[in-house]
């Protein structure tokens, strides 16, 4: 004897974040406002391009900085690791904290085209070579605009969103139906029809 699956029609209501952050984009004036109010956060820290070279060990390394200790400048150095196929890796705008301690501790303190001591940290030997200092900076207002306003809409829709989910419970607990809900908070109402366990 066959029995048929029961059946369900499902009534649902979706609220997605993603679907209502348009509806909260912030005003030039009051991204202006936030930026004059809030000034003191839009820095970047000072950050430093640099090139460093990683050996196994460190008579490897030792090797290396003899033979570049009487370069000059980062452009010398680059030149004759690509000639002589050493591998290295370039760094760009990495602030303090974006780089091993170790490491950190001496490239935040070297001017540039000078070559640090040979550096040892648990993964190899290091040596340094820096190429840039940026220093720290307040953004301007422009620079950041984007960061602001996607600050001001995420807060405003999260207030928005919490405040929905309040009056929903505040609705179920006066029996209101779910198109009612609907209705009353400008949401639509979805259907899954026909679906089985």
């Amino acid at each position: 004897k066959f029995m048929s699956e029961e059946k369900r029609d499902i009534e649902y209501i979706l609220v997605d974040k993603k679907n209502l952050i348009n509806n909260f984009i912030p005003t030039e004036n009051e991204v202006k406002e936030y930026y004059n109010n809030n000034s003191d956060i839009y820095y970047v820290n000072e950050q430093r391009d640099f090139l460093q070279f990683n050996f196994k060990t460190n008579n490897e390394a030792e090797k290396f900085k003899k033979i570049i200790e009487n370069f000059k400048t980062y452009k010398e150095i680059k030149s004759y690791a690509d000639i002589n196929n050493i591998e290295y890796n370039i760094f760009k705008n990495l602030s303090h904290n974006e780089v091993l301690e170790e490491i950190s501790q001496y490239i935040f303190t070297l001017n540039i085209n000078e070559q640090s001591p040979i550096i040892k940290t648990p993964i190899a030997y290091h040596i340094v070579i820096l190429k840039n200092i940026n220093p720290e900076k307040k953004l301007s207002f422009k620079e950041s605009e984007i960061e602001i306003i996607k600050t001001i809409s995420n807060n405003d829709v999260d207030n928005f969103l919490i405040d929905l989910e309040n009056n929903i419970s505040q609705d179920i607990l006066e029996s209101l139906t779910l198109r009612d809900i609907a209705k009353k908070n400008g949401l639509k109402v979805s259907f899954i029809n026909n679906i089985s366990i």
